[in-house]
């Protein structure tokens, strides 16, 4: 007889948002986007949204769908800016990132963009998650000024295995 072993944090997803203060990505050191309102959190996760708000802590060892959206503005005039979006897990970087790239040439200083990361990651119980953003380039014209859209950025996690 074959014995089903069940596991109730299968299927168990968290969806995070960043509501308050936006961040500066603007600069070279990488920074963990904040997530400041938990739009709903089952037990399997747990997130403090004063104490490290940006670590999303998984119970359970298993394979997690990640999807994470931070949408960002460029205010400087005729400015080009390209930056990293990538996970990180228990402080160390993972492969999976995209980048974007804010240009302005029009000299309207507005420029709308968003990184995107979808995938899966193996993560082991009480590991924690970050989504990490960077600059990769700026042109000379002078100091960006980037940063995330309140209201724009999310970040949900789900154990599929």
């Amino acid at each position: 007889m074959i014995s089903i072993q069940s596991d109730d944090t299968k299927g168990a997803y968290a969806h995070y948002s960043k509501t308050a203060a936006a961040e500066d990505i603007g600069g070279t050191t990488p920074i963990a986007v904040g997530w400041d309102t938990e739009d709903h959190e089952d037990s399997a996760f747990s997130h403090d949204n004063v104490t490290n708000n940006s670590r999303v802590t998984v119970a359970a060892t298993g394979r997690y769908a990640i999807i994470s959206t931070v949408s960002f503005n460029n205010t400087v005039t005729n400015k080009i800016w390209r930056g990293s979006c990538y996970l990180r897990v228990d402080g160390t970087t993972d492969k999976k990132q995209c980048i974007a790239r804010a240009e302005s040439p029009d000299g309207t200083g507005r420029e709308f963009c968003s990184f995107k990361i979808i995938t899966e990651l193996e993560i082991t119980a009480a590991s924690y998650i970050e989504v990490m953003t960077a600059q990769e380039f700026e042109d000379a014209a002078g100091t960006p000024t980037v940063n995330t859209i309140n209201g724009e950025c999310e970040l949900i996690i789900r154990r599929i295995g």
